[in-house]
């Protein structure tokens, strides 16, 4: 979920004037290396922001799989596992009317960054779920302890 959100501010980078994405390419060579296929500059940072989010859902498409996989019940598995999905792809649709009436107000990159935004707040709601998982976990633990030493 992290690179997902930094995926989105390397397409508000460029939406912006790509100076980090140059840096970067400047950085690795990788300037050079898109040059010597004949591509320029522009085209050069916009590969690299594709491929960094081909990545990024790569990944992320891994970790949904494995979650969905792990709440479903195994003999509804597909029926569930098609209603969670539909269910995580319904919420972006809502916003996207939104989203797409700010680009038209402000442009991409306050766009972009937006969602990098909330991306990150998902995550972080998922790290404090996590925690407090962990914390009625260890409590459960304590407790079975205790009981099975009194």
């Amino acid at each position: 979920a992290v690179l997902a959100a930094g995926t989105n501010l390397l397409f508000a980078d460029l939406a912006l004037g790509a100076s980090a994405m140059d840096a970067f390419l400047g950085f690795t060579q990788l300037d050079h290396v898109f040059g010597s296929f004949g591509l320029d500059q522009r085209m050069a940072r916009l590969m690299t922001a594709i491929a960094f989010e081909n990545l990024a859902v790569g990944v992320a498409s891994a970790a949904i799989v494995a979650y969905l996989s792990a709440i479903v019940n195994p003999r509804y598995s597909a029926v569930q596992y098609a209603l969670l999905a539909s269910l995580a792809l319904l919420i972006g649709t809502f916003g996207r009317g939104a989203l797409g009436e700010m680009i038209d107000t402000d442009g991409f990159a306050p766009v972009f960054i937006l969602t990098a935004w909330l991306g990150l707040f998902a995550v972080v709601m998922c790290i404090i779920e996590w925690v407090r998982l962990s914390m009625i976990a260890r409590r459960e633990g304590q407790a079975s302890a205790q009981t099975a030493g009194g």
